[in-house]
């Protein structure tokens, strides 16, 4: 009895993940606003979210702790060389075609600190690529 109810509950929460992660249809894509990067979004989180083409997006990164006499803050900037459009976990690159994020693009972050087991400068890398 036990494991009918294990397997039933996992049933129900795979269910209501997927149905979480469902593709909005074309006709809620193209009624939701579109506001740039930057710019004040709706209250109620309804909107699509614009990285223009050649606009520069400024990231500050911060490096610092309570091991070090000051904070060090420097600001990254990367500029897309395409338009992305994002809403919620779905990305497109025209506003047509709606992939969901991890089929859209691949990130990978790494990270190494200087230390023992690297006696030499660290680094942080962050790419992303489209596939």
């Amino acid at each position: 009895m036990k494991l009918k109810t294990v397997l039933l509950s996992s049933v129900i929460l795979l269910a209501s993940g997927c149905a979480s992660i469902q593709q909005p249809s074309d006709a809620e894509f193209a009624a939701l606003p579109v506001i740039q990067f930057g710019n004040t979004v709706p209250a109620d989180g309804k909107y699509i979210l614009h990285f223009p083409q050649d606009v520069a997006i400024d990231t500050p990164v911060t490096f610092g702790g309570n091991l070090f006499i000051a904070d060090d803050v420097q600001t990254l900037t990367v500029t897309p060389k395409q338009d992305i459009y994002a809403y919620k976990e779905w990305v497109s690159y025209d506003r047509k075609h709606w992939r969901y994020a991890d089929d859209a693009m691949q990130a990978n972050l790494q990270l190494k600190l200087p230390g023992y087991d690297h006696p030499k400068t660290g680094y942080l890398t962050l790419r992303l690529e489209r596939k």
